[in-house]
C-alpha cells in the first residue's frame, strides 16, 4: 500500500452519535476504518456501522439515510444530512 492509502478521506455520511462528518481510510489488508471528524467515534467495516444509515429502532432498520442536503441555506449549511427515506 502506498502512503496515500493511509490518508483520511471525507465520506458522504454523518455520524449517528453526533451528526459530524465521517472520514475513512484503507488500512492493512484492504479493510476500511471509519472515524467521526467531530466526536472521534471509530469503527471498521462499512460506513453504516456508525453512520445514520445504520440507525435501528429495536432490531428494525429505522429508514434513515445519509443524503446530500437538497436545500442548503444559512440556517442549514450541512452538505450531508440524515433523512427518513422509508
Amino acid at each position: 500500500m502506498s502512503k496515500a492509502d493511509y490518508i483520511w478521506k471525507v465520506e458522504g455520511h454523518i455520524c449517528a452519535a453526533c451528526f459530524g462528518r465521517v472520514l475513512a481510510k484503507t488500512v492493512e489488508g484492504g479493510k476500511r476504518e471509519f472515524r467521526c471528524s467531530n466526536c472521534d467515534a471509530t469503527w471498521a467495516g462499512e460506513a453504516k456501522g456508525g453512520c445514520c444509515c445504520g440507525m435501528k429502532v429495536g432490531n428494525r432498520d429505522a429508514g434513515i439515510r445519509c443524503v446530500a442536503n437538497p436545500d442548503r441555506r444559512p440556517e442549514l449549511l450541512s452538505e450531508i444530512i440524515a433523512k427518513e427515506v422509508a
